[in-house]
């Protein structure tokens, strides 16, 4: 019997040869006591959180996460590299389902894309570009085989002319997140599960070089630069992560946005190869140590936690996770400070983040646009907004490297008790607002926000330079323009 508990008995047993005042401060303090009696000395708080940002921190995360699990686990994520860190991450969801546990995984339709159905003269050239973000069917088929339950989101199929529009073809779930019921659990950030985004460059190779970030045994490559991600990862437990597992269950059961795979084709040579590469993979983690619990790196949240997300109600995407972004932007007070690897301002951004200057908010913006290979025209684009915004007072820094700066961050009104600060999915820009399925995380911790607008400033004062003008051919300057024309015209006639 606890200390609490023993005091309120003894107390109540006292009142009767009491006088009315002593009586009444007695019953105040047995309330106390037995409310401390029933709920204990220490509760724990509703949500608690942790930031993690180094790429061996969340893979020991993650990889910990799904080797504690017991009860279930469901996993969706943007891209998958299906031979190395992805195929290691498969790997260990199909070691969970045998253990028990139900585990189910929302592939995207571009990283299961069967490049057997182009024409053949077309597959050359997409087996060049396909392999690190595919999951392959006869992969899903060795996951099917083991427990793993596996839905598509919006499949593309070339023999389907419907699945081929171009409204439909770019609707992407561009989400990376986990959920683990028994642990009350749940990761959401920028890094899809590739190598590139644990530290590790592309490789043809199916040597399991994953093992580096997850602290195993030696790197066996080296980054190159440009392919390596700066990025920023939220794990949550308590409310804030069932709500996560409702939101994936909510796409889970929407059968206009995801379906069952095709796996009729796969020959059982392929299945075989496929299930010797994930159980080769599954190896690398057999007889190390679990990791470090996440949990144990968590700190409880004065604040509540705010999940973000967009409804799935099927390729006409509703409003998401910009309509709270632009609320807490219009509400702020002191500062704002945006970092997004490709940013380019819609009207509706805009308009919010130009009345926040006009209120004599700092807003600050850090793009890694300029400096990625693959978004040179989206830096170009965002540069002709570049000059309305410094024109206003605002600043704008382009990160150099040599890591591709892929986290997407938000932090508002920095050291006040109203500061607010998002780990998201969503980068700011007319893909992620009109076309992306995207969420988030949002902290109305001022303790948290801290930790986000730190690594933010680590980002701006460390890693990048002022904003400057880039040069541009008179074809990219036309190309710049016209998709700053569509921008700002053509999207806003998206169904909202």
């Amino acid at each position: 019997m606890n200390f609490g508990l023993s005091l309120s008995l003894c107390l109540s047993l006292s009142l009767r040869t009491m006088g009315v005042l002593p009586r009444l401060l007695s019953i105040i303090l047995l309330s106390g006591l037995a409310t401390l009696a029933v709920h204990g000395a220490d509760p724990v708080p509703e949500n608690r959180a942790a930031f993690l940002t180094d790429e061996v921190a969340v893979g020991r995360a993650r990889w910990g996460a799904l080797a504690r699990e017991n009860e279930e686990v469901f996993s969706m994520y943007f891209l998958w590299d299906g031979n190395r860190v992805g195929g290691a991450a498969l790997a260990a969801h199909a070691e969970a389902a045998e253990r028990g546990a139900r585990v189910r995984i929302i592939v995207e339709g571009l990283s299961s894309f069967d490049i057997g159905t182009l024409p053949k003269f077309l597959q050359p050239a997409a087996e060049a570009f396909m392999p690190p973000t595919r999951v392959s069917p006869a992969i899903m088929l060795a996951l099917k085989n083991r427990g793993v339950e596996i839905r598509i989101f919006n499949a593309i199929d070339p023999r389907n002319i419907r699945s081929l529009v171009p409204l439909r073809v770019n609707t992407r779930a561009h989400e990376k997140l986990s959920y683990f019921k028994g642990q009350r659990l749940a990761a959401l950030g920028d890094r899809n599960w590739q190598g590139i985004n644990f530290g590790l460059a592309r490789k043809k190779s199916l040597v399991p070089t994953q093992s580096k970030v997850l602290g195993i045994i030696p790197r066996t490559v080296t980054p190159s630069p440009n392919r390596v991600y700066r990025s920023a990862e939220g794990f949550v437990q308590g409310p804030a992560a069932a709500d996560v597992g409702a939101h994936l269950e909510d796409y889970w059961n929407d059968a206009t946005l995801v379906s069952e795979p095709d796996l009729s084709k796969v020959t059982p040579d392929e299945l075989a190869t496929a299930d010797r590469k994930l159980r080769r993979l599954g190896n690398v983690f057999k007889g190390k140590p679990i990791p470090q619990d996440v949990t144990e790196l968590m700190q409880p949240l004065a604040g509540r936690v705010e999940f973000i997300r967009s409804v799935p109600a099927g390729v006409r995407k509703l409003d998401g996770p910009e309509t709270r972004l632009f609320a807490i932007i219009r509400n702020a007070k002191k500062n704002i400070t945006i970092a997004s690897p490709y940013l380019t301002l819609t009207p509706r951004m805009k308009r919010e983040v130009f009345a926040a200057m006009d209120r004599g908010v700092e807003v600050t913006f850090l793009s890694g646009a300029a400096h990625a290979l693959d978004a040179e025209q989206a830096g170009h684009t965002f540069a002709l907004q570049a000059r309305q915004i410094i024109a206003r007072g605002g600043k704008i820094h382009l990160h150099q490297g040599p890591e591709l700066m892929h986290a997407k961050l938000i932090a508002v009104d920095v050291g006040t008790p109203q500061a607010v600060g998002g780990v998201l999915t969503h980068n700011f820009d007319a893909m992620s607002e009109y076309l992306n399925y995207e969420s988030g995380l949002l902290f109305h911790d001022p303790d948290y926000v801290r930790q986000i607008s730190d690594f933010q400033n680590l980002m701006i004062t460390q890693e990048s330079r002022p904003f400057t003008m880039p040069k541009m051919t008179v074809i990219q300057r036309c190309i710049a323009r016209s998709l700053l024309f569509i921008t700002d015209h053509v999207t806003r006639l998206r169904p909202r």
